[in-house]
């Protein structure tokens, strides 16, 4: 379970409760800072951290990455890591809109980090959404070392690749709220049949009423409908069902978790 925190202002009406509702769960997460944020708004993160959940790296200027020259990448992980690094320490990345430069394991494994958590393996949003990567649908379903050339593909890197559990569509706060949560569970019990590991991620911002929402998305229909409370209810619901089938880890924890059990083999 990971949430992406990318918003300049972020109002409390979106976190505060999330962080309740995780607390009535007793569920620890991973969320991913973006960098800007960190500098700006410090005390986002500290109330994150003061509930025991894991901050993470999302960059810093929150553009996507696979058209970039591998040098303006270099600076914005650099940039974000050092932002985020002032209020805790980070050892899990992820790439703006989960569109990763191809060479993105070579910098995180030179800035220290231990898992990157940037691609959707088998997405594919059919050109209604962002990202329509081929690579995507060859990438492996489960955690992987990826080259330190090709972040899609399987490589000698000491990073671990944690990716997004897709089919398609992939397990995203949108796709929820757009299907409903009835279709949305049969999306991810497919997804199930290929994968042990079921990583969903959503938004702080989708948390939000539009009203509060500094960015107006009110032209994307899919972007604006069923925010706030309905995704609120929506995200419990889905929360009662998943605690029936599994267990919640901060991706810190599955990554050492799985490091430790290769060491052994």
């Amino acid at each position: 379970m990971t949430f992406d925190v990318e918003l300049r202002k972020l109002a409390p009406s979106a976190l505060i409760p999330l962080l309740d509702l995780l607390d009535r769960h007793k569920i620890k997460c991973t969320f991913f800072i973006l960098g800007r944020l960190a500098d700006r708004s410090p005390e986002v993160p500290a109330e994150i951290i003061s509930h025991d959940h894991e901050i993470a790296c999302h960059g810093y200027a929150h553009d996507p990455y696979d058209k970039k020259p591998f040098n303006y990448v270099k600076t914005d992980i650099e940039k974000g890591t050092a932002a985020v690094s002032k209020i805790c320490d980070v050892v899990g990345f992820r790439a703006p809109y989960f569109r990763p430069h191809k060479k993105l394991a070579r910098i995180l494994e030179n800035l220290g980090y231990h898992y990157d958590s940037s691609v959707p393996s088998k997405r594919f949003d059919l050109f209604i959404g962002r990202t329509n990567n081929p690579y995507n649908l060859l990438a492996p379903a489960t955690p992987y070392s990826p080259s330190r050339e090709n972040i899609f593909q399987r490589g000698s890197s000491r990073i671990l690749e944690i990716p997004l559990a897709s089919f398609g569509l992939p397990l995203l706060g949108v796709v929820m709220r757009n299907m409903g949560l009835k279709l949305f569970i049969t999306l991810k019990n497919f997804i199930s049949t290929f994968s042990d590991l079921i990583m969903f991620d959503i938004h702080i911002w989708e948390f939000l009423e539009a009203s509060d929402d500094p960015v107006k998305r009110q032209t994307i229909f899919f972007h604006r409908r069923r925010k706030g409370k309905e995704t609120l209810q929506m995200f419990e619901a889905f929360l009662n069902y998943l605690e029936q089938k599994g267990k919640f880890v901060m991706l810190s924890t599955l990554a050492e978790d799985i490091r430790s059990t290769r060491r052994t083999l």
